[in-house]
């Protein structure tokens, strides 16, 4: 239990921790509870998009995974190339989640 409801609140655990630099605010769930309900639909959209991607990747893993030896270092490699990937796919969807009261350019700097 107590891991699904910090998987829930991880969007807005790296949405504290980007604010104020302190994992202590990362611990205050309150405020975290109150990023999550600023704006419901982004916020589970984003959880919902990064599961289904950690899936798919799972899943092609899995069967590149089944040739010996050579699945295994495919597999590898490919985890190498698409981490990255999926970090920038988080830190983008976590971007469009804002607690109420910030504006695009009012607290975050841009990422590109």
């Amino acid at each position: 239990m107590p891991s699904t409801i910090s998987k829930l609140l991880a969007p807005a655990i790296y949405i504290q921790l980007a604010r104020t630099d302190a994992i202590a605010a990362c611990l205050r769930l309150g405020e975290l509870w109150g990023i999550a309900k600023s704006n419901p639909g982004d916020y589970i959209l984003s959880i919902v998009v990064l599961i289904a991607a950690s899936i798919v990747i799972s899943v092609v893993a899995g069967v590149i995974n089944i040739i010996p030896c050579v699945g295994q270092i495919v597999t590898l490699a490919l985890g190498f190339l698409i981490l990255p990937d999926l970090q920038v796919l988080a830190g983008a969807l976590i971007r469009t989640v804002r607690p109420p009261g910030l504006t695009r350019d009012s607290e975050y700097a841009p990422l590109f």
